[in-house]
């Protein structure tokens, strides 16, 4: 570890200070401040308890829970200190892990620095709002670096820890395709399943457990619903289509099994897989396809599709061209928009129609088409001669 690695992760761990203090700071107690957090808790609590996860508890938090059961089980350690040091170590936590997995990366320092200080906006929004996914983004990061690494015990049992709290996380899967020993991959992730699928058992009998998942479904399918034309949430490019046209006549599968379709497309390459930078775009690919094809995505989600956006930046085989900058400079300038737009316009336009996704979708597209187009191998020499 040297200097630039240690400043880089003091300013991270500053940024996570100030962001819990700030909304603590708005009065103990207070739900308009840390609800997330009681949310949260509420999870553990209502786990030992054997009641439902997916219920309103208007004297406990604002909103419910959308997290699967197991998350009970890791936010357990941390509800059950003061709710300062209790929010202040989970999110330190968080971070830490996607300081390290960003660390575990084989990219360029400067790269790693410049993920970092580019991210700072939506890494403090997204730890104002004590979001998990934060620690998600580690997961999927860590599950890429070690199915590069042959280590498929460890990337599955990421992959699946972080299926078992948010669905979305089995996006991670896509790297199945890299690892050398799928069967071992298979194997590892059935057994993972298993495990966690049982594990709150411990809690709960096998009938409360069981109940719970299919609630888990039931919950996440009303959430989707109640996001279509929400203000807050469908910050994505689902929501951008649904919310430009006003209409609710049409089923979101259709743009998300078109989106899937081009996802799936460069994986016909099979030549490309030995480049290493083909196999990262897909890294990228996978970090921008869930936020932009979710109806869950929020404006703090995009700290995920910042940092997809920022490893295409690092590794595209074109090189850092005047389209790559004016492409990741609008993606940053989205990101920073409620501070340099005019209220009404930021309000009444900017997050009424989802506009912050339409960058990202542009960097996302331009990757499919890179990887669908470019030799890895021979673009990257030509550029690495000049």
């Amino acid at each position: 570890i040297d200097a630039k690695s240690i400043y880089w992760l003091g300013v991270m761990l500053v940024v996570t200070l100030i962001g819990v203090v700030s909304k603590y700071s708005l009065g103990e107690g207070e739900m308009t401040g840390i609800n997330n957090y009681y949310i949260y808790k509420g999870v553990f609590e209502h786990l030992c308890q054997n009641v439902t996860l997916y219920g309103p508890y208007p004297d406990q938090y604002m909103d419910m829970n959308h997290y699967g059961i197991l998350f009970g089980i890791i936010i357990a350690p941390f509800s059950l200190l003061p709710d300062f040091w209790g929010l202040l170590l989970w999110m330190t936590g968080g971070v830490l892990l996607l300081y390290y997995a960003i660390s575990e990366l084989s990219i360029e320092r400067r790269y790693k620095n410049l993920i970092i200080l580019l991210t700072i906006p939506e890494l403090y929004l997204s730890i104002a709002y004590q979001q998990f996914s934060i620690a998600l983004i580690g997961l999927v990061i860590l599950s890429f670096v070690y199915v590069e690494r042959g280590k498929n015990l460890w990337a599955t049992l990421l992959i699946a820890i972080g299926t078992f709290v948010k669905i979305y996380a089995l996006g991670a899967l896509a790297f199945f395709f890299f690892t050398k020993r799928k069967w071992s991959f298979v194997g590892y992730f059935a057994l993972w399943c298993v495990v966690l699928f049982a594990l709150p058992m411990f809690f709960g009998s096998p009938e409360y457990v069981v109940g719970q998942y299919a609630d888990w479904y039931e919950a996440l399918a009303a959430k989707s619903q109640s996001n279509m034309f929400s203000m807050m949430q469908n910050i994505s490019i689902l929501g951008f289509i649904r919310k430009s046209t006003q209409s609710a006549n049409y089923s979101d599968i259709w743009i998300m099994g078109s989106g899937l379709l081009l996802f799936l497309l460069p994986y016909l390459r099979l030549s490309q897989y030995k480049n290493y930078d083909f196999r990262l775009m897909f890294l990228a690919s996978v970090l921008l396809f869930l936020t932009l094809f979710s109806s869950g995505s929020e404006s703090c989600s995009y700290l995920m599709a910042m940092i997809g956006v920022l490893l295409w930046f690092a590794a595209t085989p074109y090189g850092r061209t005047s389209v790559a900058i004016a492409l990741m400079v609008l993606c940053f300038l989205s990101c920073i928009a409620i501070n340099i737009l005019p209220p009404e316009l930021y309000h009444s336009y900017f997050r009424t129609y989802a506009l912050k996704s339409l960058p990202f979708m542009a960097v996302w597209l331009r990757i499919i088409y890179e990887m669908l187009r470019c030799d890895y191998g021979m673009l990257k020499f030509e550029n690495n001669g000049k």
